[in-house]
């Protein structure tokens, strides 16, 4: 039985979400309903979350005012990345309205895109008729679950007994056919809108989305390969929508690339239980994209979700990040060379899809290497992979000192040693040292009280972190020399900061010469820059939502970092030329550029490339 996240907003349909949840649990399906909902600015609990990634179906109640709720538009782009099928139930007020106003965003519109059921609530009319049209719609999702579910164990036997006999070249002509087999079995869920509902917004084609073009509008070829003459339209008798569906968003799967200039669609199939990997061509309208993602998906037994490529960008303009755009933190990659235009939109692209996560990236100083924390082996620890996220390797594996926190780690100058936060026995946060072969591990100091947020400057070879040795976290540094020294590193321990409220997350700029981090000794936590010694103290952010974990640029002329301003964790980038102009902030935060834009999501820790001279 399918289950089922009803999203409404509190004020204009509380009651309305309760008695379609009522009766759906009467007719057997399980249903997900948030009854205490919370509207507050920048909410989306990691429950909520969960609850639409377990379900099956979206339900999305639309009053006239639904979608100023910034919980429902955040829920709706969380349903739409992970693509769950969606049905917007359109209340009274919205249906009857004589124009419709436009959505406020391409996930919205891709709810409106879907057939709906109108359901005229204020009427105090017992809506038999709507309830059984959201049944017709319940049955449809349900049948196409059943139908993926199976073919995507079909898909797995065939592979293997296709290419055991016919080999490769036969193999793609015989799958082409049993595509066209079950084209027909699978019922059609898109199309419909409410009435003159706006049609969705043009979306530019990115990295892990396929666009998805209108049938009423092809053209046959004179002589149209096998593969390209699957019929895709609705299974009912009511009249395709002439408005083009939405966008298909695949955050994980096969690559799938759009192949200049013919414009056909291609879709890689990884390798699976020692089979070769295969490209087969797709129709852009055709629901195979999304077959084959997921019978690939469900064949990986690797642990990990196939990922998109990495971004081609000019050097000194890659930085990665982490974020739950997929459902769990992975890292990702985005194109920050937009700040000089002002990021109209940034291409992100995927660099890891670990079930279990992935955070805290860090860049060796040879721009090859990727140091992050991930748990999917079980606890947290520090993971060792390429640039492009490949070949993840364990490196603190088994350490006596704890399990690696979600803090950051930093290389030394060299690119032969590590620093990271591990936790104690006793649950304190302490920094320690270890080579990347996994040898001469050893903590960093042996005072008391936490410690934490390494970084190591290549170019003065200190290390800046924060700790609490007096009541506070304030940033300390030490020189690395005392790695080597026989008395060891305490000695050389400098404070560098003296202020009530938190002091983290500092970061070197390439030169060595200024270190920007975070302070919430105004109350708020802004982010800050001052010089290596502590002296001439400069604020760059003066919102009154929380910034955090700055980068640098390698020319020392941006900073990026991560801000609640407008919900969720986005990155901002700044020019940091403004710091010449006052020491305040408010230069700043004129200049701000946004880099990133994830409603419902959370971007966050970013780490920016380091540029290598030739």
């Amino acid at each position: 039985m399918l289950r089922i996240y009803i999203s409404y907003q509190l004020q204009s349909s509380a009651a309305l979400a309760k008695q379609i949840a009522d009766h759906l649990k009467m007719q057997g399906f399980f249903v997900y309903v948030d009854l205490q909902r919370i509207e507050k600015r920048g909410y989306f609990p990691d429950l909520l979350k969960h609850d639409i990634a377990a379900s099956d179906v979206f339900i999305c109640l639309v009053a006239e005012s639904t979608f100023q709720s910034g919980l429902v538009r955040r829920e709706i782009r969380h349903a739409h990345s992970l693509g769950k099928p969606m049905i917007p139930i359109l209340q009274e007020d919205y249906y009857h309205l004589p124009e419709k106003p436009p959505p406020p965003d391409r996930y919205v519109a891709a709810l409106l895109a879907e057939k709906y059921v109108p359901f005229l609530d204020r009427s105090k009319v017992k809506n038999e008729v709507s309830l059984a049209r959201l049944g017709q719609l319940l049955a449809q999702a349900e049948a196409q679950q059943d139908t993926s579910d199976s073919l995507a164990g079909l898909w797995r036997l065939v592979s293997r007994l296709v290419m055991a006999t016919v080999g490769l070249a036969g193999a793609a002509l015989v799958l082409v056919v049993i595509f066209q087999m079950v084209a027909d079995l699978r019922p059609d869920f898109s199309g419909g809108q409410g009435p003159t509902a706006v049609p969705p917004t043009v979306v530019p084609a990115t990295v892990g989305v396929v666009p998805v073009a209108p049938t009423t509008t092809e053209t046959a070829s004179p002589v149209p390969p096998p593969s390209l003459t699957m019929p895709v339209g609705p299974t009912t008798t009511e009249t395709a929508s002439s408005v083009p569906p939405p966008s298909l968003t695949m955050p994980v799967g096969p690559t799938i690339a759009q192949a200049p200039p013919t414009g056909a669609l291609s879709a890689t199939i990884p390798a699976i239980d020692g089979l070769p990997s295969m490209t087969e061509p797709v129709p852009p309208d055709s629901w195979l994209a999304e077959f084959v993602i997921t019978a690939t998906a469900l064949a990986d037994a690797s642990g990990d979700l196939p990922t998109a490529p990495s971004l081609t960008v000019q050097a000194g303009w890659r930085l990665v990040f982490a974020s739950d755009r997929g459902g769990v933190p992975n890292l990702y990659m985005v194109d920050a060379s937009c700040l000089l235009d002002g990021c109209t939109g940034a291409a992100v692209a995927p660099l890891t899809a670990a079930l279990a996560g992935s955070s805290s990236p860090a860049w060796s100083p040879d721009g090859g290497r990727l140091a992050f924390i991930s748990a999917r082996d079980g606890a947290p620890a520090v993971w060792l992979a390429g640039a492009d996220g490949s070949v993840p390797t364990r490196l603190t594996a088994d350490l006596p000192v704890g399990q690696a926190s979600g803090d950051a780690s930093a290389w030394s100058p060299d690119g032969t040693r590590l620093v990271y936060t591990a936790i104690r026995d006793n649950g304190v946060p302490v920094l320690s040292v270890i080579g990347i072969d996994g040898t001469g591990l050893r903590r960093l100091t042996g005072l008391d009280g936490g410690e934490g947020g390494p970084a190591w400057s290549w170019t003065t070879d200190r290390l800046a972190f924060s700790a609490d040795r007096v009541g506070d976290w304030e940033l300390y540094t030490v020189d690395m020399a005392c790695l080597d020294a026989p008395g060891g590193c305490d000695a050389s321990i400098r404070r560098l900061t003296d202020h009530p409220g938190l002091d983290t997350s500092p970061a070197w700029s390439s030169d060595g010469s200024r270190i920007a981090f975070r302070s919430a000794r105004d109350g708020n936590p802004e982010i800050y820059v001052m010089a290596a010694d502590g002296t001439d103290l400069r604020r760059v952010t003066t919102h009154p939502a929380a910034d955090d974990h700055p980068t640098w640029s390698p020319d020392g002329r941006w900073l990026v970092f991560q801000s609640q301003r407008d919900g969720d964790w986005d990155l901002y980038g700044v020019a940091t030329t403004c710091l010449d102009v006052t020491p305040t902030g408010d230069a700043c935060e004129a200049v701000l550029r946004r880099l990133t834009d994830s409603i419902g999501f959370d971007d966050q820790q970013p780490a920016w490339e380091p540029l290598i001279s030739p």
